[in-house]
C-alpha cells in the first residue's frame, strides 16, 4: 500500500489552454472554463428575466 504512487496525467484545456495535472483526464473539467461558463449562464439569464430598462 505504501508503495503505490499517484500517478498524474497531463491535462490541456482546448478552449484556454490552462493545464493542470490530475488523477483522470476522463471525468476533469477545466475550473476555469466551468466558472467562464456559469457567469456567462448568469449574465443571459438576468438578460432574459431581469429588469427591462426601457
Amino acid at each position: 500500500m505504501g508503495d503505490e504512487k499517484s500517478v498524474s496525467e497531463k491535462f490541456v484545456c482546448m478552449n484556454c489552454g490552462c493545464y493542470f495535472y490530475v488523477e483522470s483526464r476522463n471525468d476533469f473539467d477545466c475550473p476555469n472554463c466551468v466558472m467562464s461558463n456559469m457567469v456567462r449562464n448568469i449574465e443571459l439569464l438576468s438578460e432574459i428575466y431581469g429588469e427591462s430598462n426601457d
